[in-house]
């Protein structure tokens, strides 16, 4: 099958995937009081997300012959990742547009001006995280569903989604949730350390992996 035909699966899917994440986002409202706050909101974005983007990919290596191939997996959970990461940057910097134009010209307007800005630099450098924990679980998953027997396949797929969720709540909750508020540098700093560092430790290794698999 041509590559185009899993690009395009994998585009579609990634932004039907923001909006599935988007609505289950939502239902923390209806969190008992005790676990409603930003940081269990926050937390809980990893598992919604990684999920979400990795649920279909995942069902056509279950269900496909052709998607069991690692080097169109892992793209496709590349690609699919990547329309997301593209999209809900897209809705952050669109509220920081919305916020401008509602100000007008009263006062604060040239600030809102500024946070655009600065919305579009941060969300291009911050979103590039979906692609590198996607792909990386993807890769995990894929080369453990080509070497291993199902049943370990299945063990190891499963801790890579739930690594990539717990990374991904990690830096929600902790890097944009509680030290972003405290100082916006410092936070952005590390949440570009951070994203550095999953494409070295998690991303790059993956992806060499599957790009070594000699498929038949």
């Amino acid at each position: 099958r041509p590559l185009w035909v899993t690009s395009t699966i994998g585009a579609v899917w990634g932004a039907l995937a923001v909006v599935i994440a988007g609505l289950l986002e939502t239902l923390d409202t209806h969190l008992p009081k005790q676990l409603d706050g930003s940081f269990v909101n926050n937390l809980l974005a990893g598992p919604i997300e990684e999920g979400a983007k990795l649920l279909l990919p995942v069902l056509l290596l279950i269900f496909s012959a052709r998607m069991r191939d690692p080097r169109r997996g892992f793209w496709m959970a590349l690609v699919a990742a990547s329309v997301f990461g593209v999209l809900e940057g897209v809705g952050y910097i669109s509220q920081a547009i919305m916020a401008t134009i509602q100000s007008g010209a009263a006062t604060g307007a040239a600030e809102h001006g500024a946070l655009v800005a600065i919305a579009m630099l941060d969300r291009g450098m911050v979103e590039l995280m979906h692609p590198v924990l996607t792909a990386g679980a993807a890769g995990i998953i894929w080369f453990a569903a080509h070497t291993r027997t199902r049943g370990t396949a299945f063990l190891i797929g499963l801790l890579a989604y739930l690594g990539a969720a717990a990374l991904h709540g990690f830096n929600d909750a902790v890097i944009s949730g509680l030290l972003s508020p405290i100082n916006p540098w410092i936070g952005a700093l590390v949440a570009y350390l951070f994203i550095a560092l999953l494409f070295v430790f998690w991303f790059r290794p993956q992806a060499a992996r599957i790009g070594s698999v000699s498929v038949s």
